[in-house]
């Protein structure tokens, strides 16, 4: 650049400064700081002479932000101006809001060692006072209160927070805590480097642990960062998107809440589950879903709890799995192990306590874990508890063990568990008896046996004799035939004195040893597996004998079934969820050997083709239980049933407060058998409770057989052919035809029934309640099946999930008042109600029920299910 460019952007540079400090100086202001920044900058370009101020040398001065904290990397420059030496700070704040660019909105001086100038003093320095050795002026932003900043002793930060010099280490502690969410077990150190306790805090202020702009703190730890989430373990092959890894198989009155917790668990460690109440959308099929849900299960997982496999749909589905050859990983609740009715098919089952800790005994002993699960109170009854748990300890050990055998299952075939079809498949010749199975299931389990086909006879040590015979007659169908008894002298039975009873000798009074109990029960397996079908010798000691009732519950619904009468006794009500009571055969009878050779031939006959009666009637039960629930309004629907005849006035009472107290519940219908008695009595109390309501039949209904040829003619409007009439109000159901269909269809409708009274018919039909694992709700005071005869199950006694103890206690006490009762029956009503519909809410996701066009309001009249289907 020559001489001349230089001097021309000089006198730009001083035309360009002369014009802005001529701007300033021109503005309207009645500051006067700013008249004198104008003289100032007069004086310091030399156009005008400042009388009020005397001639100062100027000189450039750079301009620096800087922090409370230390470092090159806490400072920002800012640019450079040239100011007068004397020049005030006041005066010199207005120049630089004007020419310097990018500044703070609010910001004080510092001295040259770092002291901040207050604005009110200002007037009392000049730049030439704060600047350094190499001109150098300092700012700082200025805050409302000072900013300090939280260290720890390893000068780890936590942030800043405001907050006056003068304040309480108090106030210094919460404010750290609420706004840095430090964790509250630290401690301060003051200027001095020294550790401050809790009860010195009070006596100090912020300044007195002011390292700096730094308060320290130590014993604090910085959180860790979460470890990274494990990769999940190889993924199952499943047959299709929507199978499920695992089928947690449980009895829903007992293990529901232990399912579920169960099922996170094992969510958590990537592991698919099916629960009922998950998956069974509205309007799938319950059986379908479930059938198929085990089909193409991994691994099926049943809760063994006090009932599981004497209930309607565990039995069926525990049975189906080990059908299938699936593996089978038990969760016991129980003490002992194999479990009854189970004992056969878990007797060399691998298994998984509730906890690792539990004792498990080899023998039947009748006492269960199950109540310590729930609560401490209560060792005898475990359904008496009102709140489950289940430690979460003992949750995620379980779900460890499944998880874990899953895996080694999916990777080693020979380390799944071992069922009892997968043992000798070809010898196996089994008829599963299943309705609604797969299509190619009987090519999975059928086989040829080497020889002659085999019978298995099943008898009590005490009609051996007779089941000589029985096999005598089995042998010249040209067959071989195998008793039960001869289990004795295969197993390692314990050695008896020899003037024992030959009956006490046989009976189960000796038990043996867990080692020969289990070898029994494994040769029995054996047998029945390779049989092509079961003779049932029915007698009072069979049905009382554990180990007659476990043979029979292993061969039900999976083998062809010949029961035989042997003499006069009562059958009780669970023989007839097993036995179909149209096959049994009086062995009393003139042709029962003829019979029984015919069946035989028949049963085991490769070519035979059959339609098994009881899968039709399944199939029409199903039909008709589907039907009503389409039926029926959305809400919740309670069934009363009882005594046909009531002798007591009290009894009566009770029945008519019951229903004006349900009659008060929104959205609670009645549901009645039909007949007389105290259903009637219930019904129609409610029924006049509410005859002021619109529409108040839809809240009554009646369920009757199309017809029956029994006469009920007493207790019922029966015509002369055993047809029915509608009852004179609410609404009329016909289904079933018979009242035993009836029965049948209305355990599998309904959630709740209530139980007034009763002789020993009624207790047939409550079996079908508990069959069904439904709620039976009994009314103890009104006697008979009510009050426990008639060998009704002890189990509509046990406590129900979601009922309170106390509500309970008084359908169960034989001095509670009427009103007390009726009070008792609808809160326990609303209790399920709730339960039932945060467990399964499709199922009230019902379309409002509608009088059909041209039918008189509150009648509805509906032909039998199997002309509609």
């Amino acid at each position: 650049m020559t001489s001349f460019d230089s001097l021309k952007a000089t006198t730009r540079f001083k035309r360009t400064f002369k014009e802005r400090t001529k701007l300033v100086a021109e503005a309207p202001s009645t500051s006067p700081k700013k008249v004198c920044l104008t003289q100032c900058s007069s004086s310091m370009n030399g156009d005008e002479d400042c009388s009020t101020t005397r001639p100062s040398r100027t000189e450039i001065y750079a301009i620096e932000l800087t922090t409370e904290a230390c470092g090159s990397s806490c400072k920002r420059k800012l640019g450079v101006m040239k100011l007068p030496t004397d020049s005030s700070l006041s005066c010199a704040r207005t120049k630089i809001v004007v020419l310097i660019r990018y500044l703070p909105a609010s910001f004080i001086f510092l001295t040259k060692d770092g002291y901040p100038i207050t604005k009110d003093d200002e007037n009392q320095f000049t730049c030439s006072d704060i600047c350094d050795e190499r001109n150098l002026i300092k700012i700082q932003k200025n805050f409302e209160k000072p900013r300090i900043g939280v260290q720890d002793v390893k000068n780890n930060d936590f942030g800043f927070i405001f907050i006056d010099h003068t304040c309480g280490l108090s106030a210094l502690r919460t404010a750290i805590q609420t706004e840095l969410k430090v964790p509250e077990n630290f401690r301060f150190k003051d200027s001095n480097n020294w550790l401050v306790i809790k009860e010195h805090e009070a006596k100090l202020v912020v300044l007195d642990v002011l390292q700096g702009a730094v308060v320290k703190i130590t014993e604090v730890k910085k959180r860790p960062l979460p470890p990274p989430p494990p990769p999940p373990p190889p993924p199952i092959q499943a047959a299709g998107d929507d199978y499920k890894d695992i089928l947690i198989s449980y009895v829903r009155q007992e293990a529901a809440e232990f399912a579920l917790l169960l099922k996170s668990a094992l969510i958590r460690k990537f592991v698919t589950v099916y629960l009922d109440v998950h998956e069974i959308k509205p309007g799938i099929d319950w059986q379908d879903s479930l059938n198929n849900a085990v089909t193409h299960c991994q691994l099926f997982v049943p809760l063994i709890t006090k009932n599981y496999g004497e209930t309607q749909w565990t039995n069926r589905e525990v049975k189906l799995a080990d059908v299938l050859r699936k593996p089978i990983l038990p969760v016991t609740f129980l003490t002992h192990w194999p479990p009854q009715p189970l004992a056969i098919q878990f007797a060399s089952t691998q298994y998984v306590t509730y906890r690792p800790d539990l004792n498990i005994k080899g023998t039947a002993d009748t006492q269960s874990v199950y109540s310590e699960v729930l609560s401490p109170n209560s060792q005898e009854n475990a359904n008496t508890i009102e709140n489950t748990k289940w430690h979460p300890e003992h949750v995620e050990f379980v779900a460890d063990e499944i998880g874990k055998f899953l895996r080694d299952s999916n990777n080693d075939n020979s380390k799944k568990l071992k069922t009892s079809l997968a043992r000798q498949p070809s010898k196996l010749k089994s008829y599963p008896k299943t309705s609604k199975l797969p299509i190619d299931i009987g090519y999975q389990v059928r086989g040829n046996k080497e020889g002659n086909p085999l019978v298995v006879i099943s008898l009590h040590p005490a009609k051996n004799s007779f089941g000589q015979k029985i096999a005598k007659l089995v042998e010249d169908v040209c067959v071989d035939v195998w008793l039960s008894t001869s289990c004795e002298s295969l197993a390692d039975e314990p050695t008896l004195p020899e003037n024992v009873s030959p009956k006490l000798r046989n009976s189960e009074f000796f038990s043996p040893t867990p080692e020969a109990s289990l070898k029994r029960s494994s040769i029995f397996q054996d047998k029945a597996n390779e049989a092509g079908c079961i003779i049932l010798l029915l007698s009072k000691e069979f049905i009382a004998s554990n180990i007659s009732k476990s043979h029979l519950y292993y061969c039900e619904h999976r083998k062809r079934l010949i029961p035989i009468i042997c003499d006069d006794f009562e059958m009780p009500a669970w023989t007839n969820r097993l036995i179909n009571s149209r096959l049994i055969i009086d062995a009393r009878t003139k042709n029962f050997e003829e019979t029984l050779k015919y069946n035989i031939r028949k049963a085991l006959h490769t070519s035979a083709r059959f339609c098994w009666a009881d899968d039709v009637e399944e199939e029409k039960i199903s039909t008709a239980s589907n039907l009503i629930k389409k039926l029926m309004p959305t809400g919740f629907s309670v069934y009363v049933t009882g005594s046909k005849l009531i002798n007591n006035e009290e009894t009566r009472n009770i029945c008519k407060l019951i229903g004006q107290h349900l009659a008060a519940l929104e959205n609670v219908h009645i549901v009645t058998g039909g007949f007389k008695g105290v259903g009637d009595v219930v019904a129609r109390s409610a029924f006049d409770e509410r005859n002021d309501v619109v529409d108040d039949e839809k809240h009554i209904w009646h369920i009757l057989p199309r017809k029956d040829d029994y006469k009920y003619s007493d207790v019922a409007d029966q015509n002369e052919d055993g047809t029915f009439e509608m009852v004179e109000y609410g609404n009329t159901v016909f289904s079933g035809d018979s009242v035993k269909e009836r029965e049948i269809i209305t355990s599998r409708v309904f959630d709740i029934c209530i139980l007034i009274g009763g002789g020993p018919e009624l207790a047939k039909e409550i079996d079908h309640f508990v069959w069904s694992e439904k709620v039976v709700l009994p009314i103890r005071k009104t006697g008979g099946a009510a009050d426990g005869k008639y060998d009704i199950s002890p189990k509509i006694f046990d406590l129900p999930v979601a009922v309170s103890l106390e509500d309970w206690s008084v359908l169960l006490d034989d001095q509670a008042s009427p009103e007390r009762i009726g009070k008792a029956v609808a809160k326990i009503t609303m209790d399920l109600k709730k339960q039932h519909a945060v467990e399964a809410p499709s199922q009230y996701a019902t379309t409002p029920f509608e009088t059909p066009v041209g039918m008189k309001k509150g009648f509805l009249f509906k032909q039998n299910t199997l002309e509609q289907s």
